[in-house]
């Protein structure tokens, strides 16, 4: 059968599209079509379709936009993530002019068929600002106190002279600092975070301290000791730990231990597993990429093509998943 893709060539000045090919390989639909798009979106309003990007590795919030049926059907066709612009009253795809394309895997309705969510591996950052994703503001309750004095401030800047409405929103400045306290000189610190990717977060916090700890011996001694920092300082002991928790965690299966003492355990592996990976400087995201990539593989079918290499030799390789 011949492929309905349709592929876009990249008009002069523009960053030509990514290859499609192999976006969806995990996500191929499995059993009957999905029902056809007047069902999913019944009404055609751009404006009443919100569309959220999820990156597909990390679950992290991407950007928002809208899209009409065109877009989704362009989106589904060239796996290139694709909106309806209310500013250019549109099509829109994501990346044309950036560069930034996000690639999508599969797209999923709601209960209320009125807004998507499009699975995707981003290219770049999605948000216009240059950060990775849009929501990067870690908001915070402001005290009522703050509140009744912002708003009267208010008041007091909408009938006062030109020079004190300067200092009315410098206060509001500060004011929004106080709301926005996630945001920081380290774009995108607020962002929202799953567990694991927060864990690497921190990881490379603790790490940084130390670094910056070695760099001014004169500085006081932190109340207290970093584990990570340790572990980092030592190759020896990180990799005895490694090889420690993944022996604790077969010991649960053999000894019948139970799901809270196996949950314990995993969890005590994943935290050194990353510590490790920390320390050769590989984010966690390239391992999820790995393992997305090994969905579907037979593992018997895998190893058979691989040529014969000694366990001593051995520097890539990895099991699929299925």
């Amino acid at each position: 059968m011949r492929s309905t893709k349709r592929r876009r060539s990249a008009p002069a000045g523009r960053a030509a599209a990514p290859s499609t090919d192999d976006a969806g390989a995990l996500f191929r639909p499995v059993g009957p079509p999905p029902p056809p798009l007047t069902l999913v979106l019944p009404t055609n309003q751009p404006t009443n379709n919100k569309t959220n990007i999820q990156n597909v590795d990390t679950g992290e919030l991407l950007m928002q936009a809208y899209s009409d049926r065109a877009a989704v059907c362009e989106t589904l066709q060239t796996g290139l993530a694709t909106f309806y612009s209310r500013s250019r009253r549109g099509r829109w795809c994501k990346g044309e002019t950036s560069g930034a394309y996000i690639r999508v895997l599969s797209v999923h309705a709601d209960c209320d068929r009125d807004s998507l969510v499009y699975l995707g591996d981003p290219i770049g950052p999605a948000c216009h600002t240059g950060a990775r994703t849009c929501w990067f503001k870690r908001v915070a309750a402001v005290p009522v106190a703050a509140a009744v004095e912002q708003d009267a401030a208010e008041e007091e800047g909408a009938a006062a002279a030109p020079a004190q409405q300067q200092q009315h929103q410098e206060r509001r400045r500060q004011q929004q600092e106080v709301r926005d306290e996630g945001e920081s000189e380290r774009h995108g610190a607020g962002a929202p975070l799953t567990t694991l990717l927060a864990l690497e977060r921190t990881i490379a916090e603790r790490r940084r301290e130390a670094e910056e700890d070695a760099a001014d011996p004169a500085a006081p001694p932190k109340d207290k000791p970093s584990w990570t920092a340790r572990l980092l300082a030592d190759e020896a002991l990180l990799c005895r730990k490694v090889r420690e928790e993944a022996g604790e965690l077969c010991e649960t299966l053999e000894r019948r231990e139970g799901r809270g003492r196996a949950a314990s355990e995993a969890a005590d592996l994943l935290y050194h597993a990353m510590v490790l990976l920390n320390a050769q400087e590989v984010p966690f995201t390239d391992v999820m990429r790995v393992l997305r990539k090994r969905f579907g593989v037979s593992g018997v079918a895998e190893k058979a093509a691989r040529p014969p290499i000694s366990a001593a030799k051995r520097v890539g390789g990895g099991t699929p998943l299925l």
